[in-house]
């Protein structure tokens, strides 16, 4: 099992790659990017309202 600290440091390492790699991006390419990423996302364009629960009711409702 590998421990926290290392998988902590990996992230890290990962994070100061990824910053070297997009250093000097130009901030509208990087907001178009960072727009494109999270459209991937799972739950991205969904709506969600809350509704009170009752024992015969849903917990919520989701506008797709």
């Amino acid at each position: 099992m590998v421990s926290e600290e290392v998988v902590q440091k990996q992230l890290l390492h990962e994070v100061a790659v990824m910053h070297q790699r997009l250093h000097g991006v130009p901030p509208l390419t990087a907001e178009l990017q960072f727009i494109l990423d999270a459209q991937q996302l799972d739950g991205y364009g969904r709506e969600y309202y809350p509704v009170k629960v009752t024992r015969f009711s849903a917990v919520g409702v989701v506008k797709f």
